[in-house]
């Protein structure tokens, strides 16, 4: 009698807590998506992939921290990712991401100054470098509204102005205004708009409700359990979520 039940059932009930961490704390994040370990990883290009669809020329198949002790732009204050990542797709390709999930003042310009920072990094030295620059992305998710208009995800580039085709790939930006994320799932729903069900709630569910009861979710849940954490790194969530 599964189906019969109601997506609210789904929910904790007030007083209790969810067994799920909240996605949207640094330390659950790593955990849950960390490029370093198997599993980790396999839900972060899960999640790549499904995110970045309609901007990705081909698919990403492996991903790796990226070193980002080089920073041209002298600011101290310039490194605020959750993720620095190197991605090969799978014809080799490599591309540049970046994830953010904290709040950020002057957000826009930010984000424009990490992905400059992206490119510029990506310099060598001598004069030998032919500007061979790989496609960078930065991907930031929000608590907050962003925009008016009703739209979740937001996708951008450089584009020519008359023929609105892309000018070129080195600059991407995509931010998710979670705040918008509607209560409400199907199992024929598309896999982006169970990734936002996913994030926005999962802190708020004592289960998974059938629509999002797939490998990859069930996968990512295992690693979102908060007793999982150590001693101490459920104190640091604790201090982190509060």
């Amino acid at each position: 009698m599964e189906e019969c039940k109601s997506l609210e059932d789904y929910l904790v009930k007030p007083g209790e807590q969810s067994p799920f961490a909240n996605l949207l704390v640094d330390l659950a994040f790593k955990k849950a998506f960390d490029p370093d370990k198997p599993t980790s990883r396999e839900n972060l290009v899960n999640l790549l992939n499904d995110l970045l669809a309609p901007q990705l020329k081909r698919p990403i198949k492996n991903v790796w921290t990226r070193n980002v002790a080089k920073n041209l732009s002298g600011s101290k204050a310039s490194r605020t990712a959750i993720f620095d990542l190197h991605c090969e797709d799978d014809a080799g390709e490599l591309i540049e991401i970046e994830v953010q999930i904290r709040k950020l003042d002057n957000f826009l310009n930010r984000l424009a100054f990490y992905a400059s920072e992206m490119v510029a990094n990506q310099a060598e030295l001598g004069i030998g470098w032919k500007f061979d620059i790989k496609p960078t992305y930065v991907i930031a998710f929000t608590r907050h509204r962003m925009f008016e208009y009703g739209r979740i995800v937001h996708r951008a580039t450089v584009t020519d102005l008359e023929t609105n085709e892309k000018f070129m790939d080195s600059y991407n930006f995509t931010v998710v205004e979670l705040a918008k994320v509607p209560f409400f799932i199907e199992s024929k729903s598309d896999s982006l708009s169970k990734w936002l069900f996913f994030f926005r709630y999962l802190n708020r569910l004592k289960e998974l409700p059938p629509a999002i009861n797939e490998r990859k979710f069930k996968q990512l849940t295992e690693s979102s359990k908060v007793s999982k954490f150590s001693k101490e790194e459920f104190e640091a969530y604790q201090k982190m979520f509060h």
